[in-house]
């Protein structure tokens, strides 16, 4: 009765905490019991996480799966996306885990000794970062701030900040921006304003440059009144 009881309050209070996040979750996405979300996200339909922590505004659509994952601040995922994937060790005789795994997914313990960790390490996803259709990103890897990752991508590499990449295996195509432009905006770290400076900035949004003059002039008029 009382793990029932346990069940039922981690059940309500996950509900009341996403209703007063403005969080929206498909009633047909997985979401374990790790899994964090901060403000106004959105899990869409046939979604799978596993142990996700989710920054504000982020967004991940239908029938996409991030294992194990730390997702930042305003990111768009498409649909179809792999975040995260596991490896397996391509050096032993077989890729199966029931060799070197002692609790692997089939239950079998023939392998006396865990002999290849079949966790997979943290993949992180920058701020601003935007993921198309159909991509796979491998685990353990980091996907910089403002990173822009072509439909039916596959990343075996890190991604440099605000750097747009193609292909199988992906590879840089250009940056976003010119390098000062680059500079000024991970020296901005925009996604951790307020929703009230974000509002009041948005019509400065459609042109980083303007952005960016707007809010030097700023900083620099209040270090003038101090």
């Amino acid at each position: 009765m009382k793990k029932f009881m346990n069940l039922f309050y981690l059940f309500f209070s996950r509900i009341l905490y996403r209703l007063k996040n403005k969080t929206k979750i498909s009633v047909t996405a997985y979401c374990d019991s790790r899994c964090v979300f901060g403000r106004n996200n959105y899990v869409g339909r046939l979604c799978v996480m596993h142990n996700v922590q989710m920054g504000d505004y982020s967004y991940i659509a239908n029938n996409s799966s991030a294992h194990d994952s730390k997702i930042g601040k305003f990111c768009s995922i498409a649909a179809d996306v792999k975040i995260g994937v596991p490896k397996h060790p391509i050096d032993m005789v077989s890729t199966s885990p029931v060799f070197y795994n002692t609790s692997n997914k089939m239950g079998i313990k023939w392998a006396r000794n865990h002999l290849f960790s079949s966790e997979s390490p943290n993949t992180y996803i920058g701020n601003d970062v935007w993921i198309g259709s159909n991509v796979i990103i491998m685990s353990g890897l980091k996907i910089g701030d403002g990173a822009v990752i072509g439909a039916g991508a596959v990343v075996t590499k890190d991604v440099e900040p605000y750097t747009v990449v193609v292909g199988i295996p992906a590879a840089p195509v250009r940056k976003r921006f010119s390098e000062d432009v680059v500079k000024d905006l991970l020296q901005m770290n925009w996604w951790d304003w307020n929703s009230e400076k974000l509002k009041e900035n948005v019509d400065n949004f459609a042109e980083p440059t303007k952005l960016i003059y707007v809010i030097k002039n700023a900083n620099e008029q209040s270090e003038q009144q101090k």
